[in-house]
């Protein structure tokens, strides 16, 4: 009898007690919008998803849920249905809580907040300091939810075309995402896209999308900081993912 108080002890306190249960892949989520879902400017190349799951092999299972046009509040719990590709979709309820709990949430929008796209009807940018609103809550949410971890990627660079109210938004976006990352428990910063993508070397013609070799650069460095996120042991994380959902 001791030695199974003993076991269920070691398991309540996240000791794995089995070889198997180690095995288990972790699940990493990714949020985003077109750039995210794969689509790339110029040649044809795989998408910075599709590169992260090949970097991270068989030990994680990379579910990709990049919405094309999507914004920032857009995955708010409490969001409208939004247009996403073919479809209109409720963000949090059909493509956010199926994919919970995870190991890892990561998230990289702002594209389309900085200019103010929005597929089929107009809308207008959106300011600095309702991005960061919007982001506070959504990595409240996805914490609450079941994501043991949320990765924060700065949204990625546009070219010197674009309108300077643009690049100032994106340039505060990223002011906001880098504090929320360096500032939040169990909320860490993944690669600054805004930084590591060049404008000209990394995007075609002035495309939003960065080409095949930006989306191959943004794929391995990402699958290089996430290998370097301590990983709890499944047995734990299962438990609690049961308690959660017994909610």
């Amino acid at each position: 009898m001791r030695a199974f108080q003993i076991s269920i002890g070691l398991v309540l306190l996240g000791v794995a007690t089995s070889p198997s249960s180690a095995a288990e892949p972790s699940r990493v989520v990714l949020i985003g919008d077109s750039i995210t879902a794969g689509k790339v400017s110029g040649e044809a190349g795989p998408g910075y998803a599709d590169v992260l799951a090949v970097q991270l092999g068989a030990a994680y299972v990379v579910s990709n849920q990049g919405c094309g046009g999507s914004r920032l509040s857009d995955w708010r719990p409490d969001s409208p249905a939004a247009i996403c590709g073919n479809g209109v979709f409720e963000l949090w309820e059909e493509r956010v809580t199926p994919n919970l709990p995870a190991e890892l949430v990561t998230v990289m929008l702002g594209t389309n907040d900085a200019t103010g796209f929005l597929p089929l009807r107009p809308s207008q940018p959106v300011p600095v300091e309702e991005y960061a609103a919007a982001l506070s809550k959504i990595v409240n949410a996805l914490r609450d939810a079941g994501a043991r971890r949320v990765l924060l990627m700065t949204p990625p660079p546009r070219c010197e075309t674009a309108s300077k109210a643009t690049l100032d938004r994106l340039k505060g976006y990223r002011r906001e995402v880098l504090a929320t990352c360096a500032t939040t428990p169990e909320v860490v910063c993944g690669p600054d896209a805004y930084a590591l993508l060049d404008p000209a070397e990394h995007f075609e013609a002035c495309d939003a999308h960065p080409n095949a070799t930006g989306h191959a650069t943004l794929g391995k460095q990402l699958a290089h900081q996430v290998k370097k996120l301590p990983v709890r042991q499944s047995s734990s994380w299962s438990l609690r993912s049961w308690f959660h959902r017994r909610k």
